[in-house]
């Protein structure tokens, strides 16, 4: 409590009143969202690669050998999956709570 008084007294002398405390609040909240967005980006690297392993030969007439002709209308569905499902990834995102830093 005591470095952080000072650190607010010197503050306020040369910049006015800066929330010293608030600032940390804010540098460890900035460095905790870029984690979250950071495993989001894998989550989201990995899902548009399986998906995409599987969605582009099923487009292609893959199934064809096997004699399940699909329309053209599946394949678009199969390759637009992926960028849904990684979008609507994204989006949970903004469920993050941040938590308050104890300094």
């Amino acid at each position: 409590l005591r470095n952080t008084q000072s650190v607010i007294s010197i503050t306020t002398r040369y910049e006015g009143a800066v929330p010293t405390q608030r600032l940390r609040r804010d540098v460890v909240g900035a460095i905790e969202l870029s984690r979250a967005t950071y495993r989001k980006m894998i989550q989201n690297l990995v899902w548009a690669t399986a998906d995409n392993l599987v969605a582009i030969p099923v487009a292609g007439g893959l199934l064809v050998r096997w004699g399940l002709d699909l329309p053209m209308s599946v394949g678009a569905v199969a390759m637009s999956l992926s960028t849904i499902i990684v979008a609507a990834n994204a989006q949970l995102l903004r469920r993050l709570k941040l938590q308050r830093a104890a300094l």
